[in-house]
């Protein structure tokens, strides 16, 4: 199971947001789908952004 699953999965259900972590950026996103190797969100800048769980450094609520 991936350890930031608890986090993406409240961000969808409670509708709040997520701060993730990669390679040295932050990723600003509400999720809004969790698949298996990644997960999917948007922001007010975009639509769609979809991220390799395996590329996450941390993720913050």
């Amino acid at each position: 199971m991936n350890p930031f699953q608890a986090i993406f999965e409240k961000s969808m259900t409670e509708k709040k947001g997520v701060n993730v972590h990669v390679n040295g950026q932050t990723i600003g996103m509400l999720v809004t789908k969790i698949g298996d190797g990644f997960v999917e969100g948007r922001s007010q800048q975009y639509s769609a952004i979809v991220i390799r769980t395996e590329r996450i450094d941390a993720a913050t609520m």
